[in-house]
């Protein structure tokens, strides 16, 4: 039991199970605990990659029970609620981690110029962009996020009968970079690139997460996370800016300077409390 993890559920098991995985890690779940436990052998000396381990073997355990029928739940935030521990040189340590998010609004005075009105538009590519932003999991955000893209890519340049996909794709991009550069999208140094958002974000990520052949990623696997949130993040930048340049609907944004948010934070850490009990 010297490393494992504790993660939230999205809702409690109806009985009390327990399964060892065959790499020797046990995976825990009781009746009405909105919470899975697992604990098992690991080399790891770190809380990050303690982490990966520790919820791909929470993942393995909870699959096995689900296919036995025993029980069916899923973790249900992506890091923002867990606690793992691993041992060091003093002993184990222990590490619990939680996010919350504020609201925040801003409020400025002076002479406002009026905004014509606004007429509300309707597109099948906003309902793919809402999915994607209200997504807790990060495989289903940028799923959607892409099906936005290729949603208004084919609204602006439709797929000929008989165009087979990945051409289309390309000479999609080709049109829609007369509205927002697709070099956006790209690598700064990136000479070609369409080709680049093919092969790599195209046919490595949004294939990745649409077939499970060769290649593929089980939710929740940690191997790409980084890689594909700082792609989503790209992703999601081009998409709003091509909404406005074709349809006219502009995305709200607004940005938090260092010192706002270090503001922001140390008001609500420092009325905090911490209690540790075994």
């Amino acid at each position: 039991m010297r490393h494992g993890g504790i993660f939230l559920l999205s809702k409690p098991p109806i009985t009390d199970v327990v399964t060892v995985s065959p790499n020797g890690w046990t995976t825990q779940v009781k009746k009405n605990m909105k919470a899975v436990v697992t604990f098992g052998p690991a080399i790891t000396t770190d809380p990050a990659a303690t982490y990966k381990v520790a919820v791909r073997a929470a993942n393995d355990g909870l699959d096995y029970l689900s296919v036995r029928g025993e029980a069916d739940v899923l973790i249900e935030t992506d890091r923002e609620y867990f606690i793992v521990w691993w041992p060091e040189s003093a002993g184990v340590i222990m590490q619990g981690t939680a996010i919350g998010t504020m609201s925040w609004a801003g409020f400025a005075t002076g002479e406002v110029q009026p905004s014509p009105p606004l007429t509300p538009i309707q597109h099948n590519a906003f309902r793919f962009i809402r999915m994607s932003r209200t997504s807790a999991y990060l495989y289903d955000s940028y799923r959607n996020m892409f099906l936005a893209l290729e949603c208004l890519l084919n609204a602006i340049a439709p797929q000929q009968r008989n165009e087979r996909e990945g051409v289309w794709f390309r000479r999609a991009l080709g049109v829609d970079d007369g509205l927002v550069p697709v070099a956006e999208l790209a690598p700064a140094n990136e000479t070609d690139a369409i080709g680049w958002v093919y092969d790599n974000m195209y046919s490595d990520e949004r294939s990745a997460l649409s077939h499970a052949k060769r290649d593929y990623l089980l939710p929740q696997d940690e191997t790409e996370r980084d890689d594909l949130t700082a792609s989503l993040e790209k992703l999601s930048n081009y998409v709003h800016p091509l909404v406005e340049a074709y349809l006219g609907v502009r995305h709200l944004r607004s940005r938090l300077s260092d010192h706002a948010r270090r503001h922001m934070a140390e008001s609500v850490l420092l009325s905090q409390r911490l209690y540790v009990s075994d």
